[in-house]
């Protein structure tokens, strides 16, 4: 009984709450966390669509067709979804490949292409190409799809290649 009423003590201490507030006070330090972590969340998105206009300036004509194949950081999936939402309003017709390293030594991918480059090009064959070229793979719908690699340290060369891939395809 003694050991555990030491180590709430030095509990209570570190958190600066007496003992019988101290699920009290974990409780609001999880919440302060969680909201913290939510707005890390929206800076990210934020910062990510400031981005719009600079990754905008990176497409190429690819037989005609607006190719855009971009590193993002940070970014989630689920965020870089909803960034390729946004640049695909402002490209209209094309493909769009965005790649991120993750924490773990990986890498996210996700590739658009506008509906009316299908059956032509296929979202999931493009980001399953892109992503055999890291040691990965992936797939998807025509329009929509994701994949993962396993060497950040190649991303840059392999979204490089993404260019060529899709001429390939076309």
């Amino acid at each position: 009984y003694h050991d555990v009423s030491a180590r709430l003590a030095r509990r209570s201490a570190m958190i600066n709450a007496a003992e019988p507030e101290l699920v009290e006070a974990v409780e609001k330090m999880s919440q302060r966390s969680r909201l913290l972590e939510k707005q890390v969340e929206q800076m990210r998105m934020k910062l990510a669509q400031a981005s719009v206009a600079g990754l905008l300036e990176r497409v190429q004509q690819v037989k005609n067709v607006a190719v855009l194949a971009a590193r993002v950081e940070m970014l989630d999936r689920g965020q870089m979804r909803s960034l390729i939402d946004s640049l695909r309003s402002k490209i209209g017709s094309g493909v769009i490949v965005l790649g991120a390293g993750a924490d773990d030594d990986k890498v996210a991918l996700v590739a658009a292409v506008s509906k009316d480059l299908n059956p032509k090009l296929h979202a999931g064959k493009i980001v399953k190409a892109v992503a055999e070229k890291m040691g990965g793979t992936g797939g998807g719908r025509p329009d929509m799809a994701e994949a993962g690699g396993k060497n950040p340290a190649q991303l840059d060369a392999t979204l490089s290649e993404v260019a060529g891939i899709v001429a390939g395809m076309l």
